[in-house]
C-alpha cells in the first residue's frame, strides 16, 4: 500500500507529538513493508531531524517555514485570526502557535496538490495541522487529531479571568472547533485516542476510531538501578499549561502531606523548557529537583520509586504513563492521568480520585516494597499486551484497509 501522511512537524521518536506518526511509520514500513511518503513542514536549522524518519520513507517533501520580523507576524496572525478559511488549522512552531496558512504564500497548497497528483496515493494520513490542506482530495484521507481539543480551550476560556488571556483562548477554541466540527467531517476517519475525545466529537464528525498511543517496549523496559528510596517523579514538557498546573498542585495540596510522613522524600520534576513557576519551587523547597532537559529519560524513571500523574485538566492519553508503566514503575494517577488506558485500579495502577486519596495511596505505596513491585510488574505486562507500537500500528494497518475499501466500494 502506498501511504502518503503529512504531519506539522517532522517525525521524530524524541519529542511529543512527534512520536506517534514516527514509529507509525516506521511499523508501516518494517511490519507491512508500505511504501510511505512525508509531506512536512520543517525549520531549516532543524532539518537534519529528517535523518532518522528518511529510513523508513521513499520520499519526503520538506517545506520550510518562512520566519519573519516581528511586525509581519504579528500582522499576518492577526489576518490569519480574522479568516475563517485560515482558522481550519494551525500548526506549533517555536515561535508559538500559527496558522498553516501563514506559509501559503510560497505556494504551499499548489506543492501538496502537486505532490499528491504526481503520485498514485492508496491513502492519505495527515494529522490535526495539516488536515486543511487535504480535505477536499478525492482519496481515502483519514485525520488524526488525537484528542478533541476545543474542550479544553472552551474551559480556560471559561476558567481565566485576564481579558488579554481570555480572548486569547477564546480564539483558539473558535479556531479549533472550527476545524474539528467542519474539517474532520471531511475525512473517511477520524482517529482520537480515548473513548472521552470521541464522545466529545461524536456529534460533529460521522466516522470515528479510537487507537490508543503506543510506547516503544524495549527503549522502555524494567533494569537493575539503584533505586533513590523514598523519592516520586513527574515527566513533561514544563512549558505545557497542563503540565504546569499538574506539578504546582502537586507540591501545594498533596506533596505537603507527603513530606510529612516522608520527611526525606525527593520530588523530580524532568522535562525540558521549566517556567519559572516550576523553577522556583526547587528555589523554596530542596526536595525538590527540577532538571530542565534531560537527554535520556530513563534513568530518572528507573531511580524512583514511584511515578505520580496528579493532572486536573486536558485530555487525551499521557505517553509519560505508558513510559512509566512499560519500565516497571508503579503509577499513581488521578483520572484524567490515565485517561485511554485501560487499567485496573489497585492492580495495574492506583488511581486517586482526591488530594487525600492521593498522598495517603503515595505513603501506603512507599511503605511496602510488595506492593510496588506487584503494581510496576503488571503494569509492564498491560503494556506489553496492548499498547506496544508495534500492536497500535496493527490497529492503524486494519483502519487503512478498511477505509480504502469502503471508500472505493
Amino acid at each position: 500500500m502506498k501511504i502518503l501522511f503529512l504531519t506539522s512537524q517532522i517525525p521524530s521518536p524524541e519529542s511529543g507529538s512527534t512520536i506517534r506518526p514516527f514509529h507509525l511509520i516506521k511499523n508501516l514500513y518494517k511490519i507491512f513493508n508500505y511504501d510511505i511518503y512525508l509531506i512536512s513542514f520543517v525549520d531549516l536549522s532543524k532539518e537534519s531531524d529528517t535523518n532518522i524518519v528518511r529510513e523508513y520513507c521513499r520520499e519526503i517533501l520538506l517545506i520550510p517555514i518562512e520566519q519573519d520580523n516581528n511586525k509581519s507576524v504579528l500582522i499576518q496572525t492577526l489576518k490569519n485570526t480574522l479568516s475563517l478559511r485560515s482558522i481550519a488549522s494551525k500548526i506549533e512552531s517555536k515561535h508559538g502557535v500559527f496558522d498553516p496558512s501563514f506559509y501559503t504564500r510560497g505556494g504551499v497548497q499548489k506543492k501538496i496538490d502537486n505532490f499528491i497528483e504526481n503520485h498514485y496515493f492508496d491513502c492519505i494520513y495527515s494529522d490535526a495541522g495539516m488536515a486543511g490542506y487535504v480535505a477536499d482530495s478525492h482519496l481515502p484521507k483519514i485525520v488524526e487529531p488525537l484528542d478533541a481539543n476545543y474542550i479544553n480551550w472552551l474551559s480556560y476560556y471559561r476558567n481565566e479571568n485576564k481579558f488579554s488571556v481570555k480572548l486569547y483562548w477564546l480564539i483558539r477554541f473558535l479556531q479549533t472547533f472550527y476545524r474539528e466540527t467542519r474539517i474532520y467531517n471531511k475525512f473517511d476517519s477520524c482517529v482520537l485516542v480515548t473513548e472521552e475525545d470521541k464522545d466529545a466529537l461524536i456529534k460533529h464528525v460521522p466516522s470515528l476510531s479510537v487507537i490508543p498511543n503506543g510506547v516503544d517496549i524495549q527503549y522502555f523496559k524494567p533494569a537493575d538501578i539503584k533505586l533513590d528510596h523514598p523519592s516520586l517523579i513527574f515527566t513533561g514538557v514544563m512549558s505545557d499549561r497542563k503540565n504546569i498546573e499538574a506539578v504546582l498542585h502537586f507540591c501545594s495540596k498533596i506533596y505537603p502531606d507527603v513530606k510529612k510522613e516522608y520527611p526525606n522524600v525527593k520530588l523530580y520534576v524532568v522535562g525540558k523548557d521549566p517556567v519559572s513557576k516550576i523553577r522556583e519551587l526547587s528555589l523554596k523547597d530542596s526536595s525538590i529537583i527540577v532538571t530542565g532537559f534531560v537527554h535520556d529519560m530513563r534513568p530518572y524513571l528507573l531511580q524512583s520509586s514511584i511515578f505520580v500523574c496528579p493532572h486536573i485538566s486536558g485530555s487525551g492519553i499521557k505517553n509519560k504513563v505508558l513510559e512509566a508503566m512499560s519500565i516497571g514503575k508503579p503509577v499513581i494517577t488521578t483520572p484524567l492521568g490515565i485517561l485511554g488506558i485501560k487499567a485496573t485500579s489497585n492492580i495495574d495502577v492506583i488511581i486517586a480520585k482526591s488530594d487525600n486519596e492521593f498522598s495517603t495511596k503515595i505513603t501506603e505505596v512507599l511503605s511496602n516494597y510488595e506492593l510496588r513491585q506487584n503494581l510496576g510488574d503488571n503494569a509492564r505486562k498491560l503494556i506489553v499486551s496492548q499498547y506496544s507500537w508495534e500492536h497500535t500500528t496493527r490497529m492503524i494497518s486494519d483502519l487503512l484497509n478498511d477505509v480504502c475499501r469502503i471508500h472505493y466500494k
